[in-house]
């Protein structure tokens, strides 16, 4: 066995003082996240209802003008929320060519349809002080893979995030067994770059773990080399169901995709994505929107369980301006070593 050399260094700012200490161990010694046996189940045949649907990003001025002035209107003791728009600067001119291509800024549904009861018991919805504000997905007993965007972007204390686990209907406290936790910990990626949205992920690590049920389940997190192009999937989330001036969903909506490969997501936004992010689009005008960031994007595979694939990250067209259009979502087969050392 050969010796190792390690070289490292430390900048810092101000008068500080560090203490590291090294030691080697075998890479068996090691902990990994170890994702719970029975991820991606659902269990519950339950019952439907239907309607609308999702959470983006998006760049031009006259946008963040109505947006402001939208919530400016939002009523005292509201059950909703959403983080402040980011101003992304890399997918501005990409947004505003789109604009001067003809899509026209005004009132759209946002079309997904309600889920069923139980139908996705990984789906968790964020809120501040009780207020909603994005989804996450559950992939253990006390963590949640959600957009670092939802929380880095706005003053969002630890002490007053609440969890929402088994949640179907945010206003109805009695229809689902679900279960509230608050967070103990939050876990940006160190790269998150707030502008560009690249590696726009990020762990909450809850404050107690949650025991399993019919509607509260963890998804499968994918296989590190795999890219999942090419496949149907099925994002949800609780966001706005009509853009710019509609209002969240209180029931879970769902709306079925494709995930494209990231060439053709190029070709089609005219922008460089990364190997981070991928994109999805569905059938006709519909896409996610305003809550709907960090909420999961999940396909089936050949064994009938459910895989994280991705979380919601941006759009660069408003929210389902454009037929068939992609969003883009955090891609989170490239972040399963990061995953694999920060829940533990």
């Amino acid at each position: 066995m050969q010796p190792l050399k390690l070289a490292i260094l430390i900048q810092n700012e101000g008068n500080y003082y560090w203490d590291i200490k090294i030691k080697q161990l075998p890479c068996s010694q090691l902990k990994y996240f170890q994702a719970p046996p029975l991820c991606g189940e659902v269990r519950n045949d339950i019952y439907s209802t239907s309607s609308s649907n999702f959470f983006n990003n998006f760049n031009d001025v006259r946008w963040l003008q109505d947006i402001r002035h939208w919530k400016n209107q939002i009523p005292q003791h509201t059950w909703w929320s959403y983080p402040e728009p980011i101003f992304n600067t890399f997918y501005y001119k990409t947004t505003k060519r789109h604009l001067l291509q003809g899509a026209v800024v005004g009132r759209r549904i946002v079309s997904g349809t309600d889920a069923y009861l139980g139908e996705f018991p990984w789906a968790v919805a964020i809120g501040l002080d009780n207020m909603f504000f994005c989804g996450g997905a559950l992939i253990s007993e006390k963590f949640v893979v959600t957009a670092a965007h939802c929380l880095m972007t706005r003053d969002t204390p630890i002490g007053s995030l609440i969890v929402h686990l088994g949640d179907h209907d945010l206003t109805n406290d009695n229809e689902t067994e679900h279960e509230l936790r608050t967070v103990s910990k939050v876990l940006f990626h160190s790269h998150f770059h707030p502008f560009l949205l690249a590696n726009d992920v990020a762990l909450l690590q809850l404050n107690a773990p949650v025991e399993f049920t019919d509607t509260i389940q963890p998804i499968c997190l994918p296989e590190p080399e795999n890219s999942y192009t090419g496949e149907k999937g099925t994002v949800v989330g609780w966001g706005i169901t009509s853009f710019p001036m509609g209002e969240p969903s209180p029931v879970l909506q769902k709306l079925e995709v494709e995930t494209l490969t990231n060439f053709q997501c190029s070709r089609l936004i005219e922008e460089h994505v990364t190997v981070g992010m991928m994109c999805a689009s569905p059938t006709h005008k519909q896409g996610t929107c305003f809550g709907d960031s960090g909420g999961p994007l999940t396909i089936q595979d050949k064994s009938g369980r459910h895989i994280l694939v991705g979380v919601v990250s941006f759009g660069v067209t408003g929210c389902a301006v454009r037929p068939a259009f992609p969003d883009l979502y955090t891609r989170i087969s490239e972040y399963m070593k990061w995953i694999d050392v920060n829940a533990l």
